[in-house]
């Protein structure tokens, strides 16, 4: 145990749960911004959403592999009423 974890919950409700490090250079996304459906490293502003994926890298080039790769640890979550 004792990792650093971030959870938030995207614009359509769903959670998600995601490694506290961004990956790409480990700045925290405890301080991330919640956007549109993801969360967004402040550091680069690279975006991931509820599984990790990186949805948007503005500072890579469109059509590098690197959107496809790319992605934070992550943790899938459950609800049983209230409680995640």
């Amino acid at each position: 145990m004792g990792e650093e974890l971030v959870a938030f919950r995207d614009t359509e409700g769903r959670i998600g749960l995601i490694g506290a490090h961004c990956p790409h250079r480990g700045a925290n996304l405890y301080y991330g911004r919640n956007e549109e459906c993801g969360l967004r490293c402040v550091y680069h502003g690279w975006k991931f959403d509820v599984d990790g994926k990186a949805v948007d890298l503005p500072n890579v080039a469109p059509g590098a592999r690197l959107h496809d790769t790319v992605r934070a640890t992550n943790y899938p979550t459950r609800v049983y009423g209230d409680i995640v």
